[in-house]
């Protein structure tokens, strides 16, 4: 015969028999009193509904009433019983699936709002998604997996936080909650940013911006992209998405749309231009390079080269460096750089220390302006049959 859980030191449980109405009462006993032995009264009632031969329904149906009750207690009470739940589960997850599943995401909360990032996602890798009885919602599976990459993010995890968005992406494409799918783009677009793919994430946060509702995180989002788009290494791709965004009406009004503008028109960004910029980047943002240039200071002397280029035809590097309000041998190697990986045309001349910036073809030059013309006024025809559609079919001919 299995002998009685309960230990002497539990004396007030002798007045309470197993059933569910009395354990019932005897939750409300707990709470109720002045709660000096609390902990060791619950451990007490713990052994009791968690013990083999006891009820599994019953064990359930407290178990749930208790984790109810504790929700709502000081973390610092709550967090050491959650674990022990946890490790007398250990063996009976399938058993106390639901409740497990519960506890696991209210841990992982408190974990994350004590700043402990690590242990909140490793609380939550332990649901059983692929290992329980239950089968669990497409929906369910990608909230956990995002909630665990982003905990991962904020712990600068790059490494396990790829490895959850990979188990999300291959099943995101099944996703229909809209929220849902927001949540996931948001998430790998702050994955990007991270990991300093800045023009991929600047793309990413500029799709999500066209499907969120509150302007609030609508603004939050487009000046990610704004940073981001600042920070990519400067060339024509990230020229195209300046245009992108200094042509978008929402970014007009935020914060950062200054600099955004300067950038946009090639203007050289001063040390004071730049200092307002770094109050817009985050801590991951400001990684420093081996060569002991930050991703900031790279970002912005890249982009004065470019405008450099543009108004001189050669320049000293002593002059350079003067212009930029940097080093001038610092100007001259990320200049080099960007000559080799074809982000700007040049060539470096050591022996009379000059940059000597090549020209565009002229005819070339031209001819890329009338396109760009040409691709304006079809806008503008395509407007018109848009708005006044009758007045076109009178008076404009199809060829």
């Amino acid at each position: 015969m299995s002998a009685s859980p309960v230990s002497t030191k539990h004396k007030s449980l002798s007045n309470y028999n197993h059933s569910l109405e009395s354990l019932q009462q005897y939750l409300d006993h707990i709470f109720e009193s002045d709660g000096s032995d609390l902990i060791e009264k619950i451990h007490g009632f713990l052994d009791i509904i968690l013990f083999e031969s006891f009820s599994l329904v019953n064990g359930r149906c407290l178990l749930s009433e208790l984790l109810a009750r504790l929700m709502s207690m000081p973390h610092d009470i709550v967090r050491p019983l959650f674990r022990h739940i946890l490790d007398k589960l250990n063996t009976r997850v399938i058993s106390f699936e639901d409740q497990v599943v519960a506890l696991r995401q209210e841990l992982s909360k408190i974990y994350e709002q004590d700043g402990n990032y690590a242990e909140a996602a490793e609380i939550l890798i332990g649901i059983p998604l692929l290992t329980g009885q239950k089968e669990y919602s497409i929906e369910f599976r990608i909230e956990i997996y995002i909630r665990i990459a982003r905990l991962y993010l904020a712990n600068q995890d790059i490494e396990n936080a790829e490895n959850f968005m990979n188990r999300a992406s291959m099943i995101q494409s099944d996703l229909r909650n809209p929220k849902l799918r927001n949540q996931y783009k948001l998430c790998y677009a702050k994955f990007l940013d991270i990991k300093g793919k800045f023009l991929d994430a600047a793309q990413r946060y500029i799709e999500i911006s066209q499907s969120l509702d509150s302007d609030i995180e609508r603004n939050e989002v487009l000046n990610n992209a704004i940073v981001c788009t600042m920070l990519a290494g400067a060339g024509a791709q990230r020229s195209r998405m300046l245009a992108t965004l200094y042509k978008d009406e929402r970014c007009q009004y935020l914060p950062s749309y200054k600099i955004l503008e300067k950038m946009y028109l090639e203007k050289i960004i001063k040390n004071f231009d730049m200092d307002l910029f770094a109050s817009f980047i985050k801590p991951h943002q400001k990684t420093i390079f081996s060569d002991d240039i930050s991703v900031l200071e790279r970002a912005i002397i890249e982009h004065n080269l470019l405008s450099v280029s543009k108004l001189y035809k050669s320049i000293s590097i002593e002059q350079l460096g003067s212009l930029l309000q940097t080093d001038g041998l610092k100007a001259e190697k990320i200049a080099a750089k960007m000559i080799q990986e074809d982000r700007m045309s040049g060539e470096i001349d050591q022996i009379s220390n000059m940059i000597i910036f090549e020209r565009s073809n002229s005819l070339k030059t031209f001819d890329e302006r009338i396109k760009n013309v040409c691709f304006h006024v079809n806008e503008i025809v395509d407007m018109i049959t848009l708005t006044y559609p009758d007045w076109v079919a009178k008076n404009i001919s199809t060829c």
